[in-house]
């Protein structure tokens, strides 16, 4: 399990399982594309929403989101918002010979944006 954690003043934290050669920077850039379409009018609400997904070997973003954690529907709706609007994410590296890599995301609604 792989795993980059928000820092401060950032609100989505990733982890993914796999085996095979996963570099932290893929994941690194996974979590800076899917955090620049996250956006919600809620504040300091301490909530989180855990969103599984795939990423495909071109770097698609399956469509198959389960909620592992619920914020709530309406928060949920915008963490499930920020995955369909990630369309740009770099294909998975050629030392990973998995067919997909599926994450855990977690968006944390603790400041608007």
């Amino acid at each position: 399990m792989r795993r980059v954690d928000a820092k401060a003043g950032e609100s989505v934290s990733i982890q993914a399982s796999g085996e095979g050669n996963l570099a932290m920077t893929y994941l690194v850039q996974v979590r800076q594309r899917i955090e620049a379409n996250f956006s919600h009018p809620f504040s300091n609400t301490g909530r989180r929403a855990t969103v599984e997904f795939t990423i495909q070997r071109d770097g698609t973003i399956s469509r198959d989101f389960k909620i592992i954690q619920s914020a709530g529907p309406s928060m949920d709706h915008y963490a499930i918002q920020a995955l369909e609007r990630t369309k740009d994410l770099p294909p998975l590296y050629d030392s990973y010979t998995k067919p997909f890599l599926r994450c855990q995301i977690t968006f944390e609604f603790n400041q608007k944006n």
